[in-house]
């Protein structure tokens, strides 16, 4: 969510996710993601020294080498936060896309692989990595918060409306991240199919709801006839 809000929003939105995690520990005894997600917050608040003594408890009670793959990319992932070398960085993108590659089914690893060498891929690139973990039945929060950012940078990169946009854009519905702009072009995009499936005209008519513009009644009603919807 931090990823989603700057300023004071941002800061808001990171202390709620603190207190969360603290909630989180305490109620699945400390579980390793729950420590390696506090210290990434508090480190995140600006609080490296904090982070640095949560990380170094973990590394007692867990080597890294022994950490499931999941855990053991956050861990990496979370000590470049903490102002580490330039060559420490590069040696923890090496490794996280080592274990990426190892285990191309998590969605959690995808979105780290990303994020550590998102320099030299495109955003097609990054979309396209997403909407494999969506293929491998990912629908976690993560991947679609993952997926908004990007359409965030620019709308071009929301092209498809295929049943993945659709779930991300859903999902921006639900949490009030739907914006005029994306129903806009939603409405451009489904304006050039020839026919109109069920799962985008149950889009289309919530995006009609939120955004009445005339624009996607005009398409609604086009696709309709041309599909032979009544």
């Amino acid at each position: 969510v931090y990823k989603t809000t700057q300023g004071k929003g941002r800061q808001a939105a990171l202390e709620e996710a603190e207190k969360t995690a603290e909630k989180i520990n305490h109620g699945h005894g400390r579980s390793l993601l729950g420590r390696l997600c506090q210290a990434h917050l508090v480190a995140e608040l600006g609080r490296v020294g904090e982070a640095k003594w949560i990380l170094s408890h973990v590394e007692k009670t867990q080597h890294p080498d022994r950490m499931e793959p999941d855990a053991y990319g956050y861990y990496l992932y979370v000590r470049t936060r903490l102002g580490e070398s330039d060559s420490f960085r590069r040696s923890a993108a090496e490794e996280i896309t080592r274990v990426f590659e190892l285990n191309p089914d998590s969605m959690f690893l995808a979105c780290l692989y990303v994020r550590m060498n998102k320099e030299r891929l495109s955003p097609y690139q990054c979309l396209e990595i997403y909407e494999q973990q969506y293929a491998y039945g990912s629908c976690s929060p993560i991947l679609y918060l993952e997926t908004l950012a990007v359409f965030k940078e620019s709308l071009a990169y929301l092209a498809k409306t295929d049943a993945f946009e659709l779930h991300a854009l859903s999902f921006a519905m639900r949490y009030g991240m739907y914006t005029g702009e994306m129903a806009q072009r939603v409405t451009e995009l489904a304006g050039r199919r020839k026919r109109l499936s069920e799962e985008l005209f149950r889009f289309l008519c919530r995006s009609y709801e939120m955004y009445p513009q005339e624009e996607t009644l005009r398409v609604l009603c086009t696709l309709m006839i041309r599909t032979g919807m009544s």
